[in-house]
């Protein structure tokens, strides 16, 4: 699964600068339409000035995101390794929740935690990895549009760093009476995108991103796995 997910992250990834600079030039062009006096001989117009305001508004101010979603963690061999043993990784899963505030139209900052588990049993004994991340990131939305009255849509790139966590778990009580536990941090980052739809402040969210962070745990066949993945997410987000 990690050589198919690697190619289509990379590829996404490479698309974003090219797709960032389309949606900015279609945002640029919608908010001057809606910036344009409207015509009193062109009721069209008319109304496409009147909601402009009202969508400004209601994406002024904090935002708080719930998300969760599966995470397909980076590694060279341990996985491979731990199967070998009877340990059968099945991919892993947890969420995290963000706090930004939109400084100005369509730019936001904010702090986000995150947090994630996989875990591989065989009989008594458990392996588990666990990780958690704080960031600082940055949030630009080069797309916003209304489809329908108090219904709004928009796709934001988001970009940030800071510090990873990372845990391995060994236990196993038949053999050993406490768990063996090694612990691992350093800086990443995190980019991604994320498509909404708002119904007056709450939205629903999806989302991509890839998590670099080079802290990694080590087995003894010398097969490595990080804090760092793939994050695929659904969420909440309410604006205040």
């Amino acid at each position: 699964m990690k050589r198919v997910l690697a190619p289509a992250a990379i590829f996404a990834l490479a698309a974003l600068p090219a797709a960032s600079m389309l949606l900015v030039t279609e945002a640029a062009r919608a908010d001057e339409t809606a910036g344009e006096e409207p015509s009193s001989t062109s009721p069209k117009t008319e109304q496409t000035g009147s909601h402009a305001p009202e969508v400004a508004r209601q994406f002024r101010g904090l935002l708080v995101t719930l998300r969760g979603g599966g995470y397909i963690r980076s590694n060279k061999g341990f996985v491979d390794h731990a199967s070998v043993f009877g340990y059968d990784f099945r991919g892993g899963g947890g969420g995290g929740i963000e706090a930004s505030y939109e400084v100005v139209p369509r730019l936001s900052f904010g702090l986000s935690w995150s947090g994630f588990t996989m875990a591989a049993t065989r009989r008594d004994a458990e392996i588990r990895i666990t990780s958690q991340a704080v960031l600082l990131q940055a949030r630009f939305a080069p797309y916003r549009r209304t489809f329908a009255k108090d219904f709004f849509t928009q796709l934001e790139l988001t970009a940030g760093g800071g510090a990873y966590f990372l845990r391995q778990t060994y236990d196993d009580p038949t053999l050993y009476a406490q768990p063996f536990d090694h612990r691992r941090s350093k800086p990443g980052f995190r980019v991604g995108i994320d498509a909404s739809v708002y119904w007056k402040s709450v939205g629903f969210m999806l989302g991509y991103a890839f998590h670099y962070a080079p802290a990694y745990v080590e087995d003894d066949l010398g097969g490595k796995i990080y804090a760092g993945g793939h994050e695929i997410s659904a969420g909440l987000s309410f604006r205040f």
